[in-house]
């Protein structure tokens, strides 16, 4: 697939044939050393931010029953047939 692509850029590397294979497969080619494996990126000092937590809101409620109706979908393939099945569920929940 993207043969083309590959053979083009390792044509330009400046990379032996031992600093490639370290590159990639790692370790199993041996200690090799390669320069530019040695570099380090140095992050500015920034602070922090300060981490307020959450705080869950309050609810209240008046004795008041909440309907929730909840609707779900079911797809089964069988044998290259499909089946398409609704579930509705209605549930009273009563707040004090």
């Amino acid at each position: 697939m993207l043969q083309g692509e590959v053979v083009y850029v390792l044509k330009r590397l400046t990379l032996s044939a031992e600093e490639i294979c370290s590159f990639v497969i790692g370790d199993a080619c041996g200690d090799v050393y390669n320069p530019y494996h040695e570099w380090e990126v140095v992050f500015p000092p920034v602070p922090k931010p300060v981490v307020t937590p959450l705080v869950a809101p309050t609810v209240r409620t008046c004795g008041v029953t909440i309907n929730t109706l909840t609707q779900s979908e079911l797809h089964i393939i069988h044998n290259g047939l499909q089946t398409f099945v609704e579930l509705y569920t209605l549930e009273k929940v009563r707040k004090d």
